[in-house]
């Protein structure tokens, strides 16, 4: 996505707000599936993808909302992405550089934070939601695996 003008809309119509109040029940209790997924995911990709990170240290306390990984610099993450799609694994992209969206590119004209950018291009989100099973944590893990292994032999650079 892209900002490309200054805006906002705080506003929540009724509807939303009524389907927020009762999802609201269930908050606890997904967070803790997420929390239990995302300590599986992070155990099977340091045994399985080792050169892939898993960047954010363990928070006392997160809704854990996202899985993002970290990809090594040698693969491609959109042949990553590709080869996780062939096998019925949809992934995200989160965290686009701020001071690369029009919005700022256009006020503040130049800026390189090749950290920032380097983040941005090997960050990739794998599927975290309270109805994913453990053997489905593992094949999707696998999957990444066999990306990565794929991606690497074919020499992709990034």
């Amino acid at each position: 996505y892209d900002v490309t003008m200054l805006g906002f809309n705080y506003r929540m119509d009724e509807m939303r707000a009524a389907i927020g109040l009762v999802q609201l029940r269930n908050l606890q209790e997904w967070n803790e599936v997420r929390r239990v997924l995302v300590t599986l995911y992070r155990r099977l990709i340091a045994m399985r993808c080792p050169a892939v990170s898993t960047p954010f240290a363990e928070p006392r306390r997160s809704a854990y909302h996202i899985m993002p990984i970290l990809l090594p610099r040698y693969v491609s993450r959109q042949e990553v992405i590709d080869e996780l799609r062939a096998q019925g694994i949809q992934t995200t992209i989160h965290y686009p550089p701020v001071h690369q969206m029009t919005f700022y590119r256009e006020l503040f004209p130049g800026v390189h934070l090749p950290r920032t950018e380097d983040f941005a291009d090997r960050e990739l989100t794998i599927p975290l939601h309270p109805q994913i099973t453990s053997p489905v944590a593992e094949a999707v893990v696998d999957a990444l695996a066999s990306a990565l292994n794929s991606c690497a032999r074919a020499g992709t650079a990034a």
